[in-house]
């Protein structure tokens, strides 16, 4: 599959290049493709709640989701492409010969840019996702009850979207020399997996308690 752009490839092209022995697209792409498809999803909860009636008091904050919903699985998809290329140059890194004194200062520079710039597109990855469990939390609320299922999965693959993002940049976190760059970046990480996933997973709570079958 060619890296210049996994948005130009089919669902079944996608997860062939996923299945592969080749090391992209990995974990980052699939957890920006997850979290694509739960925003189109919220889109769609809007969409279909828009100017519905018994939903008069939801309209006004509807019109301002949509757009919102549409600009963050366009930017979902684009992390997904830089993601993937973030990779080739921590490939070629960590290939670089070491034997000596020179050749180890020069791997570890190279090493140490290249880990940062890896952690780049699921730390944002992360930030867009978050932003996205803000607006899915809301739709169980104002949403079409109709549709509440629809919300539910979009919840639950936002949780699962942010956790699998966070651990791509955990991974590289771990390999870099600089501790204090790290720990930053792992303390920003930490925060908006825990804030992001409780809310998420609240979310999705709220929507199967509210639609789970119960016996009279």
């Amino acid at each position: 599959m060619s890296h210049d752009s996994f948005q130009e490839h089919s669902v079944t092209e996608l997860t062939d290049a996923l299945a592969s022995r080749e090391p992209t697209p990995g974990g980052g792409v699939a957890s920006a493709t997850a979290a694509a498809v739960a925003v189109a999803l919220g889109e769609m909860v809007t969409r279909l709640t828009a100017n519905k009636k018994g939903y008069e008091n939801a309209q006004e904050a509807l019109r301002e989701y949509l757009p919102k919903l549409e600009a963050i699985r366009a930017r979902l998809l684009e992390l997904a492409d830089e993601d993937g290329k973030a990779f080739i140059p921590l490939s070629k890194a960590y290939k670089l010969p070491r034997k000596t004194e020179e050749e180890k200062a020069y791997r570890n520079s190279v090493l140490e840019e290249a880990l940062r710039r890896a952690c780049e597109p699921p730390e944002y990855m992360m930030e867009t996702i978050c932003e996205a469990i803000d607006i899915v939390d809301d739709l169980t609320r104002i949403g079409s009850t109709m549709l509440m299922s629809d919300v539910g999965a979009a919840a639950t693959l936002l949780s699962s979207a942010l956790r699998a993002a966070c651990l791509n940049v955990f991974i590289n976190a771990r390999s870099m020399k600089d501790t204090d760059y790290a720990t930053g970046l792992v303390s920003r990480t930490q925060s908006m997996l825990e804030d992001g996933c409780n809310k998420a997973d609240a979310a999705y709570t709220r929507v199967e308690r509210g639609i789970r079958w119960r016996k009279n």
